[in-house]
C-alpha cells in the first residue's frame, strides 16, 4: 500500500527540492570512511539527520544528529519522534545548522583558501 507522506525516487537532477519539502533526513549508512557529506548536507538545510554511527563519522559532535542508532527498531523509532514532533528537534536542528556553516557553507570554504593562501 502506498503511502503519501513517503516518497522513493530514482536519480534525480538536484536533491534541493526534496530537502525544501522534507521534516527529517536519515542516513543508513553501513560502510564509509570520514565525513558523510550527505549528513553535513542535510545539516546546512537546516534538518535533523538520524544516522548510523557510519553515517556519523567525521562530524565532531553526535550531539549534531538527531539520533545515532545501528539497530533498524531504534532508527525507526527516531524517525516517528521527528515526524510526529517535528519540533522535538528544534534543539538539535540550530545546532546542526551552525556547525555545518562554521564548518562547510561557502564562507568557511573561502575563510579555509585566505588561509592557504595568504
Amino acid at each position: 500500500m502506498a503511502r503519501p507522506e513517503v516518497e522513493l525516487t530514482g536519480y534525480v537532477e538536484s536533491l534541493s527540492p526534496y530537502y525544501r519539502r522534507a521534516t527529517v533526513v536519515v542516513a543508513p549508512m553501513r560502510l564509509g570512511a570520514g565525513v558523510k557529506v550527505k549528513s553535513a548536507i542535510a545539516m546546512l538545510w537546516g534538518l535533523p539527520v538520524v544516522a548510523t554511527s557510519v553515517a556519523a563519522e567525521g562530524v565532531a559532535e553526535h550531539e549534531q544528529f538527531f539520533a545515532v542508532e545501528d539497530d533498524a527498531a531504534a532508527i525507526a523509532d527516531a524517525l516517528v519522534a521527528v515526524l510526529r514532533n517535528p519540533g522535538s528537534a528544534a534543539r538539535v536542528r540550530a545546532q546542526a545548522f551552525a556547525w555545518a556553516h562554521e564548518a562547510y557553507s561557502a564562507t568557511a570554504y573561502l575563510r579555509s583558501l585566505d588561509v592557504v593562501y595568504r
